[in-house]
């Protein structure tokens, strides 16, 4: 029987990047003519068929064993964790032939490889097909190309093992730590009544023996996933056709880990195949898979403010709730309120106590001495969060080419841990004609511009403004009464609202300041962190 693989080895052979992401069907494609002139008859590459939009689907086999093994991953094209992993593995197994394990492999199994099913989905980061179909749940119509691909692949190899490889949402948790369900197994049933079949035990072996290779290094991490039957996906549908089936789901990680997710699922993977290419799974405890707990119910927020009294500026009696925050995944700056109340059955991958501490919301405020070009500084941003203002908008004079060309610059270029707004101005003493003002006035407005001054004199700003609804300010109001038109809806606190907030103390003020679902000034002092955005209309 083959030892586990070992944990460095992966560093030797591997194509991957640490913590890879997007991984599209021309990367793939790439990878796979890379690895074709290490041993161009080391492995065999065929289309097996087109995507909605005519992208190839391609397979890979490699090895001579008499075990089949058919292996898919991304058919959620948003899900490329095991693409990433399988390059990995036919790295190992073209670049280290005589490595026990490929040596192993090769000799025991012929795979059949789909690195990316869903090559649509992976090219627009969709779970879903270009029909906006999701594969997984087309076992039995079968109205996607790509469904047809995966069921004619099975029809015609009839493999004896086969490994559904998925992502599920990182924020899934397991046991009553709420630790990162870092991997989660499942075998699919055949039916809802709990009946187990020989194919279906073979599988269960197989999960235990990819159990036993990654337990060193995820303890309390590994968690049977929370599914019972479902008619509709090719999981059950290929278990009943006779083929042991495990699905792997790969989840959260722990950010301070000395390994990678990937190669957590590369060693486990590449030893639950040497189990199987060396006909050891007779001696794998199916009741390891048995025994794992069932994902929890409740997710982990990225987030969690436990236990503190909300003023929500609705005008509502302040009341005590705990407040979970998540980032969004395509815009790291943005991180919503996704729940209040009581969360109390599960975690934050950060947790604020906020017992005894008044939870407000953050502060906006219009500071004219600010434009695209004079930035606050750092030691300025501590000065406003120390006065729990989280938002500041200044001014920027749409006369002046280059405050316009460094305003457009700032969504990519801000680092600030505070966020930063700006509204036009047209009184600078640069004489424009009417068509470069209203150049200057779309740019900024494509920019995010806030509003404009009704101070200028020109009214043919006044009138692109109006076209556009970018609000005119007039400056003889309060300043608040100007934010809440540049910035409507901001200084809330309930789900969806951005997650600008501050913890007080009632006799001893600001503790902290909370920019973006990232704590970035503490007990008086920044943390460190750069988390604020450009504010720009309809984006806040």
């Amino acid at each position: 029987m083959l030892t586990p693989f070992p944990w460095n080895d992966f560093r030797k052979i591997r194509l991957s990047a640490d913590n890879p992401g997007h991984c599209s069907s021309a990367e793939v494609l790439s990878c796979l003519d890379q690895l074709r002139s290490i041993c161009p008859a080391g492995m065999a590459v065929r289309e097996l068929g087109r995507s909605v939009e005519g992208r190839p689907i391609s397979m890979v086999t490699i090895g001579q064993g008499p075990r089949g093994v058919l292996l898919w991953s991304q058919m959620h094209g948003d899900e490329s964790t095991h693409t990433h992993v399988l390059l990995d593995l036919l790295s190992l197994l073209l670049q280290s032939p005589e490595h026990p394990h490929a040596r192993a492999i090769l000799a025991g199994c012929t795979l059949s490889i789909i690195p990316l099913l869903n090559p649509d989905g992976a090219e627009r980061q969709s779970r879903h097909n270009a029909q906006d179909i999701d594969i997984n749940r087309d076992a039995r119509h079968l109205q996607t190309p790509e469904g047809r691909i995966l069921k004619g692949s099975v029809e015609r190899l009839r493999p004896d093992f086969a490994f559904n490889l998925h992502n599920q949402n990182a924020r899934t948790t397991v046991g009553p730590e709420h630790r990162p369900a870092a991997v989660s197994l499942l075998v699919p049933p055949v039916d809802s009544l709990g009946t187990e079949t020989d194919n279906m035990r073979r599988a269960k072996r197989v999960a235990s023996s990819l159990c036993q290779a990654i337990a060193p290094h995820s303890q309390g991490m590994i968690s049977r996933y929370d599914a019972d039957f479902m008619p509709r996906s090719f999981g059950e549908a290929i278990q009943a056709s006779g083929t042991a089936t495990l699905l792997i789901e790969a989840g959260g990680w722990l950010e301070d880990e000395s390994i990678t997710l990937e190669q957590l699922h590369f060693v486990g993977l590449v030893s639950a195949l040497g189990a199987i290419a060396v006909d050891a799974l007779g001696q794998a405890d199916p009741d390891v898979y048995d025994r794992l707990p069932r994902s929890n119910e409740h997710r982990r927020f990225d987030l969690l403010i436990r236990g503190a009294t909300l003023e929500n500026g609705l005008g509502h009696e302040p009341f005590v709730a705990d407040v979970g925050i998540n980032h969004l995944p395509a815009m790291p700056h943005r991180a919503p309120i996704a729940d209040l109340g009581d969360l109390s059955l599960t975690t934050g991958s950060q947790v604020v106590e906020g017992e005894g501490l008044i939870c407000r919301p953050g502060r906006m405020w219009i500071d004219w001495q600010i434009n695209p070009r004079s930035l606050p500084s750092l030691g300025q941003c501590q000065e406003w969060l120390a006065r729990g203002v989280t938002s500041l908008v200044g001014v920027a004079d749409l006369t002046d080419v280059a405050q316009v060309e460094r305003l457009i610059e700032l969504e990519s270029l801000l680092e600030l841990p505070i966020h930063l707004g700006f509204v036009g101005s047209c009184t600078g003493r640069v004489e424009l004609d009417e068509a470069e003002v209203r150049e200057h006035l779309l740019r900024a407005i494509a920019a995010g511009l806030l509003g404009l001054l009704t101070e200028s004199p020109r009214a043919d700003a006044r009138r692109y403004a109006e076209w556009f609804q970018v609000p005119l300010l007039d400056t003889t109001h309060q300043k608040e009464d100007l934010l809440a038109e540049i910035l409507p809806g901001q200084g809330k606190i309930q789900r969806g609202a951005e997650a600008d907030l501050l913890l007080v103390e009632p006799t001893a003020g600001l503790r902290l300041a909370i920019v973006g679902g990232k704590v970035v000034f503490d007990r008086g002092k920044l943390t460190g962190q750069k988390v604020g955005r450009l504010l720009q209309r309809g984006k806040h």
